[in-house]
């Protein structure tokens, strides 16, 4: 019933309340029933409500793609963190440690340096010529002359760090060049003097004993003046040969390169007896098509440069 007072108005189970007031009523206790989820409820100032609702909504059990999110955030923070705060995959990192996220960035090869920092080699200096691909045998004379071919002194390449000094000096037929006055150019003809016995390194037409290729050797008289069998050609790539650069040397007077293999080494039963004083050197010779047994370089000697 109503009252006489100003109260707000009640429903009186005894009185019949009309269909539509009636109808609204059971829409608003049906969506209150239990088959539906609980309204959210709401505090005074909201803020534990959104706390409690943000934390609902990363629940990892509903969603498993927020746990992977967080995982790679992480990550992702800590590659950050380590790298100096770059996340750069190619910046190469030479002179740092080894650090734990470097195998995400590519391998950095070895360092080469470019034609303006390399050291240009002159006229005048003295080098030991390392063979590449044999992992640094190097060229070597004077230990024994050869008992068949041409009895030159025998050339060989001599295991890493026992090599000979060479001096480069200018082609036969040419005048002489000052030492440390002119640089190598690529594509320069050039002697090698050997630094103790005085002779040129040097190539003609007999057979190598090892593998039959044409023969190198050591060649000329006392004042190191010897034919035109000993000029040779430097290849190598850019202006000038520098120090550690890979170059090829060709024989001018035969068009052989200059070449050893880690297959033809003499030992007692291959190239020279017993107790031979080459015994486990290399071979050299020269031959007619360049590959990677052609290449040398010069890592250790006097450089001069102009």
């Amino acid at each position: 019933m109503i009252g006489n007072d100003n109260s707000a108005p009640s429903i009186d189970g005894n009185n019949k309340v009309p269909a539509l007031i009636q109808s609204e009523h059971n829409v608003i206790n049906a969506s209150h029933s239990s088959t539906m989820p609980p309204a959210c409820p709401v505090s005074v100032d909201g803020e534990e409500d959104l706390q409690n609702k943000f934390f609902e909504d990363l629940d990892i059990r509903r969603d498993p793609f927020v746990a992977v999110n967080m995982i790679l955030l992480v990550f992702i923070s800590i590659f950050w963190w380590v790298n100096d705060g770059s996340i750069s995959m190619h910046v190469p990192r030479n002179s740092k440690p080894f650090l734990p996220f470097d195998f995400f960035s590519p391998k950095t090869e070895k360092y080469v340096p470019s034609q303006s920092e390399a050291i240009s080699l002159s006229f005048g200096s003295a080098i030991r010529i390392s063979h590449l691909s044999s992992g640094g045998y190097e060229l070597e004379t004077g230990a024994i002359n050869f008992g068949s071919g041409s009895g030159q002194q025998a050339v060989t390449l001599t295991p890493p760090g026992e090599g000979s000094l060479w001096l480069i000096k200018s082609f036969h037929g040419q005048n002489h060049i000052s030492s440390g006055s002119t640089p190598v150019k690529c594509g320069s003809k050039i002697r090698l003097e050997h630094m103790g016995s005085k002779k040129n390194l040097h190539s003609n037409n007999y057979n190598s004993p090892i593998s039959g290729n044409q023969e190198v050797s050591a060649f000329g008289d006392k004042n190191g003046e010897g034919d035109g069998n000993d000029n040779w050609k430097v290849i190598c790539n850019g202006k000038y040969w520098v120090k550690g650069g890979t170059i090829q040397l060709k024989n001018t007077a035969t068009g052989q390169f200059l070449s050893a293999n880690t297959q033809n080494v003499f030992n007692s039963r291959i190239g020279c007896g017993e107790g031979c004083p080459v015994s486990g050197h290399l071979e050299a010779c020269a031959i007619s098509i360049p590959y990677k047994g052609t290449q040398f370089q010069a890592t250790v000697g006097i450089f001069l440069s102009s």
